[in-house]
């Protein structure tokens, strides 16, 4: 298998653990779910990171042959400016997941709520994002 098909392998895989976090997620904030499973999240949470690591590194050895044209492409440093937004926000989703694990939606601050809102539209925007750069731009 190429890098590039590998690359996309592992964005399917782990799109489709998103999808499952992303339902988890919105059944907690509609208050469809009390808290989240605490091993289910903690699960789903590594698998993405693993994926986004491995999406890293493949599409490092993707672009490292042509890197001058690349380094100089703004559709490339935005996406990448995504990946960053998505590594950063990983950091995010890791501290508020444990506290969806632990108390119900209505009962956090509002403060913490507008984060779980933040941070679902950055990781929403930012994979679609760098994905449709991917796919249509480079």
């Amino acid at each position: 298998m190429e890098i590039e098909g590998l690359h996309v392998l592992i964005l399917i895989l782990t799109a489709g653990m998103i999808l499952y976090a992303d339902h988890d997620a919105l059944s907690y904030l509609r208050g469809k779910k009390q808290v989240l499973n605490a091993r289910v999240t903690s699960w789903l949470h590594r698998g993405v990171w693993v994926g986004l690591a491995l999406m890293i590194v493949t599409g490092f050895f993707m672009m490292f042959p042509a890197r001058e044209h690349y380094l100089t492409d703004p559709a490339f440093l935005v996406k990448m400016c995504m990946v960053a937004a998505l590594v950063s926000n990983g950091l995010i989703i890791g501290q508020l997941s444990h506290i969806a694990t632990k108390t119900p939606f209505r009962d956090l601050p509002t403060k913490t709520k507008v984060a779980f809102f933040v941070s679902g539209a950055v990781s929403s925007g930012c994979w679609l994002g760098a994905t449709a750069i991917g796919m249509f731009f480079l």
